[in-house]
């Protein structure tokens, strides 16, 4: 048997690898080097976890940042060598005593070990349970029918031997597991994750903190809770009100905080899963007609993204709204993506504005003439300074050009202008487009709205290098000339359809 304080062999190199998280869900690979902060970790709270009282971490990320993922694989690297127990408290909400919540967690992750006495020490925390949990002390209450303040002192000192004595029967019990002569692999310290308590009513979320506090605060014992710190701070202030230091409440619970970096925008959309699903399908569409790579199409995505200054959230709610409308297979053929991407994102930002900007309703339905100037004047749909791209985004688009037929154009009358090869040969055509700080989707939509197959014709007709409105404006051309009914029309409808998930 190893010496129980020989540091595991803990796997890391698996995060380089998607897995299945409870047979059921699959977590992508690690794309952001997120298995260093858990190791990193570990190494302290392993250590951490061994005070008098254990240890309350809380993990601060904003979200989208991969809290719940990062919650995850830390669990499946932890449980051949802790007792691990992870709890989803958002899913648990509509328990009204969230003492049941956390010790559901810890005795599941404590019985995962077959060799102890896992009824025995069951049978004894239950026996004490009962008289401390919410809904038992108020069916108790009932009745003895506690009408003195005597009978009712009473009961809280009850109350209170038995939190003890529960509190020694789950130290006993993990000690059993990580020290007894059936331990197997398991060490200490045990981990305890809970997950979604910022998304928790206010109350349910002070009253978990607190059963933490107050019955869970044990050697050995490590709670890692991952929270938005800011939004779990308002949730607080509904109770407390408004000028009440949340901040300082907190600092009741967690020994420390550790903030998961925010990944960079275009690492987000690289590693999310609606767009690993949908590059796949994206890279090859209208009939072979357009193509670009994976690097490329994350990158027109972040440039969009990043003019339109999407925070994390907003930018996974555009990802799926995407993924949902290209999950149609012949939608990949009809509608160009790029196109889809623009108005989803403009809709987004700002849906009164855009029906506006689409002549779908008329300004004075929401907005004075005043207010309507206003927003034409502002940086509407424009990169703002804090946000404006070190590097221009660019990606390289391949094209047909079946879509330019001679009949679609008027011949020049210059004959010199002529390219040495006619465009009417040229199979595909290669077109760099560029997002940066001078993008608007405005100027993209005023073009798909203005321009036609003869103006791009004669564009590169007259030997000029295609750039990128042309190349966009092609990509859309080839759509429609794969599908002659879709008209523009129909793009507005897709999107308003896609544009529902998350609404």
């Amino acid at each position: 048997m190893s010496d129980t304080n020989q540091t595991p062999s803990y796997d890391w190199t698996a995060w380089e690898q998607e897995s299945i998280w409870n047979g059921k869900e699959t977590l992508s690979a690690d794309k952001l080097d997120r298995s260093r902060y858990a190791e990193f970790l570990t190494n302290y709270l392993n250590t951490a976890g061994q005070r008098d009282g254990g240890y309350v971490m809380n993990l601060n990320a904003e979200w989208g940042a991969g809290k719940t993922w990062f919650l995850k694989r830390w669990c499946e690297t932890l449980k051949p060598y802790h007792p691990v127990a992870y709890i989803d408290a958002w899913k648990n909400d509509f328990s009204d005593d969230p003492l049941l919540t956390v010790i559901d967690g810890v005795i599941e992750a404590l019985r995962n070990n077959p060799n102890v006495r896992a009824l025995d020490y069951e049978s004894r925390l239950f026996s004490k349970l009962k008289l401390f949990g919410k809904a038992a002390a108020e069916t108790l209450l009932n009745e003895r029918g506690l009408g003195s303040f005597q009978e009712l002192l009473g009961l809280h000192r009850e109350k209170a031997q038995d939190i003890e004595t529960s509190r020694k029967v789950i130290s006993q019990w993990l000690e059993d597991v990580t020290e007894g002569p059936n331990r197997g692999n398991y060490r200490k310290p045990m981990y305890v994750f809970i997950d979604e308590l910022d998304r928790c009513r206010p109350t349910y979320a002070i009253e978990l903190l607190e059963t933490v506090k107050h019955l869970f605060e044990l050697q050995n014992i490590v709670f890692v809770i991952a929270t938005n710190t800011d939004q779990l701070q308002h949730s607080i202030k509904a109770v407390y009100g408004e000028g009440f230091d949340a901040n300082r409440y907190l600092n009741r619970f967690f020994h420390r905080r550790h903030s998961l970096k925010i990944p960079e925008l275009l690492e987000y959309i690289s590693g999310h899963q609606s767009f690993r699903r949908f590059s796949v399908w994206l890279l090859t569409v209208a009939e072979g007609g357009i193509s670009t790579t994976e690097g490329g199409l994350a990158n027109f995505l972040c440039g969009i993204a990043e003019c339109s200054d999407f925070d994390l959230r907003t930018t996974s709610q555009w990802l799926e709204q995407i993924e949902s409308i290209y999950a149609t297979k012949s939608n990949r053929d009809d509608f160009y993506w790029g196109v889809v991407a623009l108005l989803l994102s403009m809709r987004l930002q700002n849906s009164e504005f855009y029906y506006i900007e689409l002549g779908l309703v008329s300004s004075s339905k929401y907005l004075t003439n005043a207010e309507y100037s206003k927003l034409q004047s502002e940086s509407f749909l424009k990169a703002r300074p804090r946000n404006i791209p070190s590097v221009a985004r660019r990606f390289s688009l391949s094209v047909s050009t079946r879509c330019l037929e001679r009949s679609d154009c008027e011949e020049t009358t210059n004959a010199s202008k002529r390219i040495s090869v006619p465009i009417d040969t040229v199979d595909t055509l290669e077109c760099d487009v560029i997002i940066d700080s001078s993008w608007t989707s405005r100027a993209f939509l005023s073009k798909l709205r203005s321009t036609n197959k003869a103006q791009i014709y004669h564009k590169f007709w007259d030997g000029s290098e295609p750039g990128e409105e042309e190349g966009f404006l092609l990509a859309f051309f080839h759509c429609a000339s794969v599908n002659s009914e879709i008209e523009f029309r129909d793009y507005l409808d897709l999107v308003e359809m896609g544009a529902c998930l998350g609404e």
